[in-house]
């Protein structure tokens, strides 16, 4: 409704109660979707108002809708759970076997990081492929497969992330502080160190999925 105007700018949005009842689902379900395009930076809730529609960058729509609604909240920690275990052992394997080659790769993106530090879509790129170098460097065929096949998830909640308006410093600081503390663990050859990187970091990035989604369960009163 808001990309195709109905809803516009200004626009007050229907309490979570009467919207359930027009679309014909649960209260849980309209909080979650408010969550998620709050997350997109097209509405704003304002304490004892109600909920509104903001002014957007048309920018911002370009995005299916439903791509941000793909993964419920027990979804996500399924999947940042095989995140864990996947990319922990690889970034382990990697601090073994990496190469100049592999610490080169690494270096690069590393770089680009820091020169589209104001560039959603620059970093959304970036911090895909530094985690898949990684499992490059682990120098394991299997594994490799393995994270292709959850890659598409990946970067969805990647992709969700960097188009959020909100949170936009710490996002930054966790890509940059994050990738440094893993590659410089890797570069060292230190297995455990890199294994506590690279657990912070998804455990740092799964914490702000998790506010952009459900930020305080900030719609139940409404």
């Amino acid at each position: 409704m808001i990309r195709e105007g109905t809803l516009k700018p200004g626009d007050k949005l229907l309490s979570v109660h009467q919207l359930a009842e027009q679309f014909g689902v649960g209260r849980s379900a309209v909080r979650e979707a408010l969550s998620a395009v709050r997350a997109m930076g097209l509405i704003e809730m304002r304490q004892g108002e109600g909920t509104y529609v903001k002014k957007f960058d048309p920018s911002h729509l370009l995005m299916p809708l439903h791509s941000h609604l793909l993964l419920q909240k027990e979804d996500l920690v399924h999947l940042f759970e095989v995140r864990k275990i996947v990319e922990v052992g690889a970034v382990q394997a990697a601090a073994i076997k990496r190469t100049k080659e592999n610490l080169k790769e690494m270096e690069c993106w590393i770089d680009k990081g820091k020169a589209v530090a104001g560039d959603k879509e620059g970093k959304r790129v970036v911090d895909f492929h530094f985690h898949l170098t990684i499992v490059k460097a682990s120098h394991n065929p299997i594994l490799l497969k393995l994270m292709s096949h959850i890659s598409k998830l990946i970067e969805k909640t990647i992709d969700e992330t960097y188009h959020s308006i909100l949170y936009e410093e710490q996002i930054t600081k966790n890509l940059f502080d994050g990738h440094l503390a893993i590659y410089e663990t890797i570069k060292k050859q230190d297995v455990e160190s890199a294994s506590k990187a690279m657990m912070n970091h998804l455990i740092e990035s799964e914490k702000l999925q998790s506010v952009l989604r459900h930020p305080k369960d900030e719609y139940s009163v409404i």
